[in-house]
């Protein structure tokens, strides 16, 4: 009887996985960065536009009132 070797590519190489492992593992950590600039911007956004209410609350409190006490 002959026994013939078939080879089955039908999986991934470990060098393959290591890769895919690798690349992701960078674009997580660019994400992770990049995460805190921008919850750090929306938050100065947010307080800039708090203070610009209040701003006008005390201008529309003047007009009312012609003094700020």
């Amino acid at each position: 009887m002959v026994f013939r070797k078939i080879k089955n590519n039908l999986g991934f190489t470990l060098i393959e996985l290591i890769i895919v492992i690798g690349i992701i593992s960078a674009l997580m950590m660019m994400s992770i960065g990049s995460y805190g600039s921008v919850m750090r911007n929306s938050r100065d956004a947010q307080r800039q536009n708090d203070l610009n209410k209040i701003r006008a609350a005390l201008e529309q409190y003047y007009v009312d009132h012609d003094t700020f006490l």
